[in-house]
């Protein structure tokens, strides 16, 4: 790729829905040593060319990786980042079906990340304790997408009101399982919190969400309910 070539100092590149790019392309982009802001949403980078780079960009500090539907192990992805890219500032995992609750735990060791993605992202499934990984080690966050994420409950987001108090957005976006209970949490506790996303979320009341808007002015409570739009 010519820009890998003739820009050895490049600092930000976006190529979202950049289909053209071959491996060999992608695998250039491992000479540029100052990246700090990469968007490769929608691509069709491969696992090999994508550590490479991720291994000579110390200095990374925001990556999107969303719907990028060639890596086969994004897990492998999550602990490159963990072991070489500790400057992290905001990674975007969109819609990539191959991130597991291993993956979700390495990032423990990103400890100044802001900004995670973790919407659509249905092989987290079940988190375990990588939720609790993940807030504990990162103790910075502000902004949390939970998207569709239907397996989650309300322990597994104990945690992030725990020890996040920088929190400014939640999004629960179809979270089946999570009540009222840790949507009250969130809003007393993380005196930051300035918008939260309860669209879609069944056990979630209407007449909860009016109370909410009314009692925090301060956050903008989100809800849209349609039956069986994420079903």
């Amino acid at each position: 790729m010519k820009v890998a070539e003739k820009c050895k100092n490049l600092k930000e590149l976006c190529l979202r829905s950049c289909h053209n790019i071959t491996e060999l392309g992608f695998q250039s982009l491992a000479s540029l040593k100052n990246l700090q802001y990469l968007d490769l949403y929608r691509t069709f980078i491969d696992l090999g060319p994508l550590k490479a780079i991720l291994k000579s960009s110390p200095q990374l500090k925001h990556i999107n990786m969303g719907s990028c539907g060639h890596i086969s192990n994004m897990d492998d992805v999550a602990q490159t980042l963990a072991a070489y890219n500790k400057e992290l500032v905001s990674v975007d995992f969109w819609k990539t079906y191959s991130l597991t609750p291993v993956g979700v735990k390495a990032l423990h060791k990103c400890q100044k990340l802001e900004e995670v993605d973790l919407g659509w992202c249905g092989g987290v499934g079940a988190p375990g304790d990588s939720f609790r990984s993940l807030a504990t080690g990162c103790p910075c966050l502000r902004k949390l997408f939970l998207a569709a994420l239907r397996s989650i409950t309300d322990r597994d987001l104990e945690p992030f009101i725990e020890h996040c108090p920088a929190l400014e957005q939640v999004d629960l976006m179809g979270g089946h399982s999570i009540t009222s209970d840790i949507c009250v949490k969130f809003l007393t506790r993380c005196n930051k919190l300035r918008l939260l996303d309860v669209s879609f979320c069944d056990q979630v009341q209407d007449s909860e969400v009016a109370y909410w808007r009314m009692v925090f002015p301060h956050v903008s409570v989100k809800r849209s309910f349609q039956h069986d739009i994420l079903s």
